[in-house]
């Protein structure tokens, strides 16, 4: 893995988060006698603000790059765009720890669960579905496909 996508040496870098220099910075401005920030100051704080967004935009960036890895060949764009969202949301509670354990194949693992069922009408255990429908709530997909199962099917066809 490229070591760029590294946050503090040790993990890749899931989130987008700005680092706390910029908080510490901004929350030491001091303002001229008037109450508001003098010229020079206010250039500091627009400059800064600047570079807080293009860091904050690296690090979506960063995300999405990694994230693009794990997309399937056969995932329309669509599917692709609503799973990289479950996936880019999850990120930093699934991430693996210095001795392996596999978090990340199982948040991958649940992405395909949540994607499967949304988009291609595959059942799986209640509890299951009921952990990822919890964990992509939120989640907006527009035009999904509608199913029938076939308790509907067996009763539409009693009748």
């Amino acid at each position: 893995m490229d070591d760029s996508l590294h946050e503090g040496g040790s993990q890749p870098g899931w989130g987008v988060e700005t680092s706390g220099n910029q908080r510490q910075t901004q929350s030491s401005y001091t303002c001229s006698g008037s109450g508001r920030p003098s010229a020079a100051e206010g250039a500091m704080v627009g400059g800064e603000a600047a570079a807080a967004v293009e860091e904050l935009v690296s690090g979506v960036r960063q995300a999405t790059d990694f994230a693009e890895q794990f997309r399937s060949y056969s995932e329309s764009e669509k599917q692709w765009k609503a799973r990289m969202e479950f996936i880019l949301r999850h990120l930093p509670d699934y991430r693996d720890p210095p001795d392996g354990g596999g978090r990340l194949d199982q948040l991958l693992s649940l992405s395909m669960v949540w994607a499967n069922h949304l988009f291609l009408g595959c059942s799986y255990n209640k509890d299951l579905l009921d952990k990822v429908m919890e964990m992509a709530d939120g989640i907006e997909v527009e035009d999904l496909p509608q199913f029938t199962t076939r308790s509907e099917l067996m009763k539409k066809h009693q009748s």
